[in-house]
């Protein structure tokens, strides 16, 4: 908005308007700075090719000047954001939540076919068709990322004021005023059908396999540049945005056919009612109860002394985001949820086996005192090998069973809630301290 404002009028307000705006953007997430970013290029290249050789040398001109400044203002506010964020990173991460992403992570977070048309895993009605093609190809692997429904109905609208807008270019309609009411409305619809089609394009993974054929994407080229970015399929909300005002564009089409004041308000309703039935995603309740969690931890947080505790099975793999936010409630040290490709991490590697006597010994030389045992975690991936380790724990003569914790439920059975959890088992480590072969950093 900023940036159309910014080419309709071109006064000095509006390039601080359209700073502004970019600033907000991107002190509230890179990655959408990052898209925001491209999107005023896409802006940019679709202003450029609609006008005359005279208008194109202003146009950069004006464009050249507005962008720099943008840029100056943008940097001067957020510098000390950016520098906190980049130089105080830890070094030994350089590839792990940080600056440089794994280049498979491009494919597994951008947009498939079906993300596009099939609505959330959550609508209650519609939700558990779409459950069927979770992991597949064809939709992606995650519930969220790859929930990118843009609706029939904003489709279907948004194809109208297509139509409208290609009837209107054939018929040379409007005339070739910037101030008609016509000539803006072509302008907008064709942008945004611009910007469509290209957030589409960079939402695709790095190429696509046409019979043996590499078809490169962009966000291909952007990961040599700027390998900090990996979930392309975010470019999905740019693409809802285009759809969403060409929808709009297409219901004022519509409504335009009416005289009637009371028939377009009954017409806006039913369409909005349409909309809203599709994007529909109740029940369940989407609250989460975080006034209480199990027991274990409030049992944790009165044991005197400062001391350390261990959750198994051990998170080296991914951070376990539950065991860091109980953390709140027994607000004892943790030795979890270290950071994959860290130093950290990479020892974490070595006592992810809990019923080894060797993990006991440097468990204690660590600090720790406690280990929970969430049981149900080891039981319900089904894995041979899980069942097995979790059999063999409490045969480790360096951990001491003191207190079991049965399984708990949520007070409310429609609201999900932290509370519930399996069975837990407490150990506390009696072994002797083993210093572990440490590996140079």
């Amino acid at each position: 908005l900023a940036f159309i404002k910014l080419y309709e009028n071109r006064r000095r307000r509006d390039i601080l308007f359209a700073a502004l705006a970019y600033i907000i953007v991107l002190l509230f997430d890179s990655h959408y700075a990052f898209f925001m970013f491209v999107t005023i290029i896409i802006f940019a290249l679709y202003t450029y090719f609609r006008k005359s050789a005279l208008e194109k040398k202003q146009l950069i001109k004006i464009y050249t000047l507005a962008c720099l400044l943008i840029i100056f203002l943008s940097l001067i506010i957020t510098l000390p954001f950016i520098r906190q964020r980049v130089f105080t990173a830890h070094r030994e991460a350089p590839s792990a939540w940080g600056m440089v992403k794994p280049f498979e992570d491009l494919f597994v977070q951008s947009a498939r076919p079906l993300s596009y048309i099939l609505p959330a895993t959550v609508h209650p009605i519609f939700g558990r068709f779409t459950e069927g093609f979770i992991g597949t190809e064809l939709y992606g692997y995650s519930l969220t990322e790859h929930a990118l429904y843009l609706g029939w109905i904003p489709i279907i609208l948004a194809f109208i004021s297509v139509k409208k807008w290609r009837k209107n270019k054939k018929q040379g309609q409007p005339p070739e005023s910037r101030d008609s009411p016509l000539a803006r409305e072509n302008f907008h619809i064709g942008f945004f059908v611009f910007l469509a089609f290209s957030a589409w394009l960079f939402s695709q993974p790095p190429w696509w396999d046409l019979f043996g054929f590499k078809l490169y994407m962009p966000s291909f080229f952007i990961y040599k540049v700027i390998p900090m970015f990996r979930a392309y399929c975010r470019f999905g909300i740019v693409l809802m945005l285009a759809v969403g005002v060409l929808a709009g564009f297409g219901l004022k089409l519509i409504l335009d056919k009416f005289k009637s004041q009371k028939t377009k308000i009954i017409l806006a309703c039913i369409f909005t009612g349409l909309v809203l039935f599709e994007f529909w995603n109740w029940p369940p309740y989407k609250i989460i109860d975080i006034s209480k969690a199990p027991a274990v931890y409030y049992w944790l947080k009165v044991q005197p002394g400062d001391l350390a505790i261990a959750e198994y099975p051990l998170d080296a793999d991914t951070p376990n985001v539950m065991y860091k936010f109980y953390q709140t409630a027994h607000e004892k040290k943790i030795i979890n949820s270290t950071i994959p490709r860290t130093y950290a991490n990479k020892f974490a590697q070595k006592i992810v086996k809990l019923s080894s006597p060797q993990t006991a010994g440097i468990l204690k030389w660590m600090g720790v005192k406690y280990v929970l045992v969430h049981k149900e975690e080891y039981l319900k991936t089904e894995l041979t090998e899980d069942r097995l380790e979790l059999d063999l724990i409490p045969n480790n003569s360096g951990l001491k069973l003191i207190r079991s914790f049965s399984s708990q439920e949520c007070p409310q059975k429609d609201i999900i809630c932290v509370q519930k959890t399996g069975p837990i088992d407490v150990y506390e480590v009696v072994a002797q301290p083993v210093k572990p072969a440490l590996d140079s950093r």
